[in-house]
């Protein structure tokens, strides 16, 4: 049975209201549904499902047209595995954050499904509207389900303020982010620092007055400094960064709220109002409005406080930059004395395709050299014996970037999340991928044999020269 079928009782019949919308947006009916069925879904302000062929979707996409805000939505769709065949798996995403995901494999699935929509915020739902409303309660009241309010209704109060000698401190610290990110771009070309004019302090209180909007005063002090900051290398993404921030932009499109709604203080627009304002590589740095709260973004809808922004970023920063310059001002040193590697000639003909390609072509990086000593204290540290070709590269680059190859540095190892052998059921360490999808180089923890593992699960003897580099420039060739 299709889900639609299965289900119809649990959502509101949505073709006849869809086709009202999208013709009142000036779209076609037909044509909008022709996108649906090939994966492009379009907004509507409708509580409900939108059902076209095997897609089932209500959500917004960042392309035009632009009927809603990005975060003011809920979406649930079906194709699981990428397959075209009956629904099989349903998410849910409510617009204060939260998000499930059911298979729908046995009699419970209704049961679950009711239950999410039960603990979840019914108010927050896209198009939860007088007339949307009045159903979904009648409905929770025809299966005995009692909507509860949330136990807490206050907003709480604005974080407290940063004393002088705290200010001053952070403003020192961000200062030596800055001398450390213009020394390594002294160092080493493929060091991207970015900077531009600060923010006027004046203008951004005033917003912040105006709008009901707390920003954390680290953040602010930054803008002071530089409206918008990154350091990274040889990359577009960079290592840590801080957003520009415009005071002409309205609390609509920054937070999906509006300016009443923030003057406001409501409890429920305030629950899971999260800003990205920057990162500290590999987490997103985020701020509550309401009350200058921050956090750090760990998975989906996964937000850790951030306790002490001094310590857990900005010392951060400073202990990676401080440890980037030092390998980067011993580069020179450390490749003249591998020049006898036996991977110095995959290593040169890598530098070669830079130099070929250009300053601005990020398809292939290379990165700085480690020493026996720092690849020893890992191996002593994690209690493995690194497969010696791996080493032997990491002599050289700590990581590389090449072809439709990346080599993983030597802080990137997963030692916990390790990959599942298809023929053995061992756990291998993953140590490069292959290709873009999930071909990967992966040895083995306890001998350090090498094996590859193609996108079907086939498990080869892996060679660290071929896999890497004989593939990787047939692929270049090939293109």
């Amino acid at each position: 049975m299709r889900f639609s079928e299965k289900y119809l009782q649990l959502f509101i019949a949505a073709e006849e209201e869809l086709k009202t919308q999208v013709e009142e947006k000036g779209l076609d009916f037909e044509a909008v549904k022709k996108d649906a069925e090939s994966g492009i879904c379009y907004e509507v302000d409708f509580c409900g499902i939108l059902c076209f062929g095997e897609h089932y979707a209500l959500k917004k996409t960042p392309m035009n047209p632009k009927f809603i805000d990005y975060s003011e939505m809920v979406w649930a769709y079906g194709e699981k595995r990428g397959t075209q065949q009956d629904i099989d798996c349903i998410i849910i995403h409510l617009y204060d954050g939260i998000e499930w995901s059911v298979e729908l494999n046995d009699k419970e699935d209704e049961k679950n499904i009711l239950s999410m929509f039960l603990n979840a915020n019914p108010a927050v739902m896209i198009g939860y509207n007088d007339e949307n409303k009045a159903k979904y309660i009648s409905y929770l009241e025809s299966i005995n389900i009692k909507v509860e309010e949330p136990k807490e209704n206050k907003v709480p109060a604005p974080k407290a303020k940063l004393s002088q000698e705290q200010l001053k401190s952070l403003k020192n610290k961000f200062e030596k982010i800055i001398s450390l990110s213009k020394k390594l771009t002294e160092l080493d070309k493929r060091w991207k620092c970015k900077m531009s004019e600060p923010l006027n302090k004046e203008q951004t209180a005033s917003w912040c007055r105006d709008n009901g909007v707390y920003l954390p005063e680290y953040y602010t002090a930054v803008l002071e400094r530089t409206n918008g900051f990154s350091i990274g290398y040889s990359s577009p993404v960079g290592y840590f960064a801080i957003y520009r921030f415009n005071t002409d932009t309205t609390t609509k499109e920054l937070y999906s709220r509006t300016k009443d709604e923030m003057l406001a203080r409501e409890y429920r627009s305030y629950k899971h109002c999260q800003s990205s304002f920057g990162f500290l590589s590999p987490h997103g740095l985020y701020y509550n409005p309401y009350t200058g709260e921050t956090y750090f973004k760990k998975g989906r809808s996964q937000y850790a406080p951030v306790e002490d922004f001094e310590k857990e970023v900005l010392d951060e920063a400073i202990c990676y930059l401080e440890k980037m310059v030092i390998r980067f001002e011993r580069k020179d040193q450390l490749l003249a004395e591998n020049i006898n590697n036996p991977m110095r000639k995959m290593y040169d003909s890598v530098v070669e395709l830079i130099e070929k390609e250009g300053d601005l072509n990020y398809s292939t990086i290379i990165y700085e050299p480690l020493t026996h000593d720092e690849i020893a204290h890992w191996e002593e540290e994690h209690g493995i014996i690194l497969p010696q070709d791996y080493k032997n590269w990491l002599f050289l680059s700590n990581g590389l970037c090449f072809a439709n190859k990346t080599i993983y540095g030597l802080e990137d190892l997963d030692t916990d999340n390790t990959v599942i052998g298809p023929d053995d059921n061992k756990d291998y360490i993953m140590i490069a991928s292959l290709s873009y999808s999930s071909d990967c180089l992966v040895f083995d923890p306890e001998t350090s044999e090498l094996f590859a593992i193609d996108d079907d699960g086939e498990t080869e003897d892996g060679d660290f020269f071929y896999h890497i580099f004989d593939e990787g420039f047939e692929y270049l060739e090939n293109m």
